[in-house]
This record gives C-alpha cells, sequence and structure tokens, in this order.
C-alpha cells in the first residue's frame, strides 16, 4: 500500500465525522422546508372546492408527510450513529 493510499483512507476516516455532521444540517433543513411546504398545501387544500383539485392535492400531501416521516427516521439514526 502506497504511502498516497494510507493518505487518502486517513484523510477519509477523520473527514467522516464532519461529513455526517454536514449531513445532519442538510437533513435539518430539509425537515424545515417540508414543514412550510405541508403548511401550504395544508391552506391550500382548505381553500379549494373542486373535488378533482382536492383530491390531488390530498395525495401531494400523502406524500410530503410521508417524505417528512421518512427524513425525520433518517436524521434519527444518523443522530444515533453519530454519538
Amino acid at each position: 500500500m502506497g504511502i498516497n493510499k494510507i493518505i487518502k483512507n486517513l484523510n477519509n476516516y477523520f473527514g467522516q465525522k464532519q461529513n455526517r455532521q454536514d449531513s445532519l444540517e442538510n437533513i435539518d433543513e430539509l425537515l424545515e422546508k417540508l414543514k412550510g411546504k405541508i403548511k401550504k398545501l395544508e391552506k391550500k387544500f382548505d381553500n379549494v372546492t373542486n373535488k378533482i383539485k382536492r383530491k390531488h392535492l390530498k395525495l401531494e400531501l400523502r406524500i410530503a408527510r410521508a417524505e417528512l416521516r421518512k427524513a425525520k427516521a433518517r436524521r434519527d439514526e444518523l443522530a444515533k450513529n453519530f454519538k
């Protein structure tokens, strides 16, 4: 194993903690955006009376809530492994 490869491996090893912290921050930003998106869709859903549009918005809400749930689970998993 060459010296360059050893240095690269060491840099990757020590850089992992920073990468995890960055990914947690990215997920936190994503969570905030998803919460805002859900609020926006709920507001829009309450104001729409057209049956077809309501059905479409309801589907979008379900998708956004599922994304939020999965993002929270992933963040918890990363935070648990980060410690």
